[in-house]
């Protein structure tokens, strides 16, 4: 099914929000700079394999090599952070992504922030802010996310999920959309206003931050990766159990369950692997073995 643009938009946002938004201490990250692991161990009779996404790249960061392929071919089963798959996901994400109330952006903002975003977003994804003042701020920092980068833009999911059909398997999540949106919602609308005008006000230091982020990326650097989110601006403890703790912990009952079933391909975003409560030391402190498989070999021609 194919969205228009603007509904595209908002299913970006949904996937890219804990990528930027999120800070958490690191302790004891994985040695090994690795964005593909398998996981076996604990009796599984075949290992599935971790992998660590971007939610929204520029296209030369997302490349399907030959190991990485290979790791998904020898699964018979796809996991997203959320079955993008599922007919009823925009249906559920235009509810979730509104703000409640009946509020919109100016109730949060001045006359003069809201005029200065207004001109923002004009800018860069020729859509006005009153076509948009009812979505939460987080989902609209993310909407212009895209247009910062500055390059043509790939999606790991989108990939993920088009070589899954094409081998006919099965696209499943971790996690529902309202789950999803229930972490969002741990920030107040408020400080997701404030952190909004924040990348707005000081887009240079905004720039820097997102090349410091794809360089890590690239790198396969989940450590760094990690240390940069956590430099993000207005989080709180709270905010972060909510985002990234609380739901890497709910994953991995989910995540060992499918792997007992049948090997599995999780795909999550990158900043999920990393750090003390990251999917990988969960996995490890459960009895599991990760092994890093290298992926820095030529995609097939």
């Amino acid at each position: 099914m194919k969205f228009p643009k603007k509904y595209r938009l908002f299913l970006n946002a949904i996937v890219l929000f804990v990528f930027l938004g999120s800070q958490t201490a690191l302790s004891k990250p994985p040695v090994k700079k690795n964005l593909l692991w398998e996981i076996s161990g604990q009796g599984l009779k075949q290992p599935s394999y971790l992998f660590g996404t971007i939610h929204v790249a520029c296209s030369d960061q997302v490349i399907l090599s030959n190991a990485l392929k290979k790791s998904f071919n020898s699964s018979h089963q796809l996991y997203l952070e959320v079955d993008l798959d599922d007919p009823n996901l925009m249906k559920n994400s235009l509810g979730g992504s509104t703000l409640k109330g009946g509020s919109s952006l100016k109730d949060y903002l001045n006359a003069k922030d809201y005029a200065k975003a207004n001109q923002f977003f004009q800018k860069n994804i020729s859509l006005s802010l009153d076509s948009l003042s009812t979505i939460k701020p987080i989902f609209l920092l993310a909407m212009v996310y895209p247009a910062l980068l500055n390059c043509k833009i790939a999606s790991w999911e989108s990939i993920l999920m088009e070589l899954a059909r094409s081998q006919k398997k099965d696209v499943l999540g971790l996690e529902t959309i309202q789950e999803q949106f229930d972490a969002i919602d741990s920030i107040p609308p408020k400080v997701q206003a404030e952190q909004m005008m924040e990348m707005i006000n000081d887009l240079p230091s905004t720039k820097k931050q997102i090349s410091e982020l794809m360089t890590a990326y690239r790198n396969q650097d989940i450590a760094q990766i990690r240390q940069l989110i956590s430099k993000s601006s207005g989080m709180k403890p709270e905010y972060e159990a909510a985002i990234i703790g609380n739901r890497n912990r709910r994953w991995i009952p989910k995540i060992l369950k499918a792997a007992k079933t049948k090997p599995t391909f999780f795909g999550v975003g990158a900043g999920h692997l990393g750090g003390s409560d990251g999917v990988i030391a969960l996995l490890q402190k459960s009895g599991y073995v990760l092994k890093p498989v290298e992926i820095n070999t030529p995609p097939q021609k």
